[in-house]
């Protein structure tokens, strides 16, 4: 390539001839182009330097740019998440209850807390380890609210209703307390009031309460306060006990014999308090409702069989007991080596004397004497008397040294005609017994 051809590098000083990068010397006049070109190469270093600031400067910018947008998308956030704090927190305090039913009992405990009408709703505000259980109970669309508290060590329970979309408060006088049972004879589940005294147990089905107050609701002047007319009453004497003849003593209550208490099912009750906030109460409430259990699935499989299984032991000794009984009315009433068959005997003396008249023995241990009085006139008056007999061995005295097996008949009551006494009898064979103080012998007529 000429040197015309090519871009020129620089001008020599002397002559002003164009020359390239790889000129040495002047070909227009000769001279030495090495300072020149030092001169050009250390003005282009120089402008290069010079350059250098100006692009840095311009990428500071860009980055101080990135970073005012950044911080501003970080504050839009941060006011987004506090702003939606305080939303959420709005819209739960205006949500209501999950389940209606729920929602109709937070309203109702919520209004009684703002009125000060917690004492007229039952709930004292002295009550403690107080627990809130939603159950299940027949003919009722929505569940039961139950609160069970203690005052004085007394257990309480309060029954609260939905009818007609209004929450309606069944209180008791006496400590109560709410079982799930069994009735064996119409085998159906259900949740009664037990009310337990010193000499009985009461029991009262709750869905039968709610009905019987449904219809006579116009009648009463305070449906929260229950009238105490249980359904079941057991007293302690409710107990029936045989001994067979080996010595062994079978028993079994009334209560056994109707009811299975049914037991070990899932606790879903929740704490419950009086300082309760609304915020507390509502998250309480919506903890009732999450751990509510229908019947059909607290009664599980299992527990149905461990029931019906209790039932049939109950039906079972029931079956001993009456077999037992059995063998022991047929040969009666043991004393000694000897048996009095149970049912009446006559004495060997006319009736109407003091030796005279009829014993009659009963299985449960009392007996009835009854004779027939005659007067000059020919009137007759039949007097009776009651009372228990038991069997007991003579061991002699120095008055009656005889040592032999005796039924000794206690009169229950004393009246005018037979004051309170006791008459024995020795007992020396089967189906007979003979009078000491009077000589006279019973035996059986019937």
């Amino acid at each position: 390539m000429n040197q015309e051809e090519q871009k020129p590098y620089g001008f020599c000083r002397n002559c002003g001839h164009p020359f390239t990068e790889d000129d040495v010397f002047c070909e227009g006049c000769g001279g030495d182009l090495s300072k020149i070109k030092e001169s050009i190469k250390k003005r282009e270093q120089k402008e290069q330097v010079t350059e250098q600031p100006v692009t840095t400067h311009t990428k500071k910018k860009k980055k101080n740019r990135n970073l005012m947008i950044g911080l501003v998308v970080i504050l839009l956030i941060a006011g987004l998440a506090v702003g939606g704090f305080f939303l959420k927190q709005y819209l739960d305090e205006e949500k209501p209850v999950e389940e209606a039913w729920g929602q109709t009992y937070y309203v109702y405990l919520k209004e009684m807390k703002e009125e000060d009408k917690e004492e007229e709703a039952g709930i004292p505000k002295n009550m403690k380890d107080a627990k809130l259980t939603f159950y299940e109970v027949s003919d009722l669309d929505d569940p039961i609210m139950v609160l069970e508290y203690q005052v004085e060590e007394e257990v309480y329970s309060n029954i609260y209703y939905i009818e007609e979309e209004k929450v309606n408060a069944l209180t008791y006088q006496k400590p109560t307390e709410v079982e799930l049972l069994y009735n064996i004879d119409s085998k159906e589940y259900d949740y009664y009031t037990h009310t337990s005294e010193e000499d009985k147990d009461s029991y009262q089905s709750i869905s039968h309460q709610i009905e019987s107050i449904s219809k006579n609701q116009d009648d009463q002047d305070d449906s929260n306060k229950v009238e105490e007319t249980p359904e079941y009453v057991f007293t302690k004497e409710d107990v029936e006990t045989v001994t067979d003849e080996d010595g062994k003593e079978l028993s079994v209550s009334k209560f056994d014999t109707t009811f299975v208490k049914v037991e070990n099912t899932k606790d879903h009750s929740i704490n419950y308090k009086n300082d309760l906030t609304e915020k507390e109460l509502k998250d309480l409430m919506n903890e009732g409702v999450s751990s509510y259990i229908p019947q059909k699935e607290l009664i599980s499989k299992e527990l149905e069989k461990e029931v019906d299984k209790k039932a049939q032991e109950i039906k079972e000794k029931q079956e001993q007991i009456e077999k037992v009984k059995k063998e022991i009315e047929s040969k009666g009433f043991k004393v000694g080596d000897h048996y009095l068959k149970y049912g009446k005997y006559q004495s060997d003396q006319e009736p109407g004397t003091i030796s005279g008249g009829y014993y009659t023995l009963n299985p449960d241990g009392t007996f009835v004497y009854e004779n027939t009085w005659e007067n000059m006139l020919g009137e007759r008056t039949t007097t009776k008397r009651t009372g228990t007999y038991e069997a007991k061995y003579s061991t002699g005295d120095m008055m009656d040294p005889k040592q032999c097996w005796m039924i000794i008949f206690r009169t229950k009551e004393s009246n005018e005609t037979y004051p309170q006494e006791t008459d024995v009898y020795d007992v020396l064979e089967d189906n007979k017994f003979t009078a000491r103080q009077y000589p006279n012998t019973w035996t059986p007529i019937e």
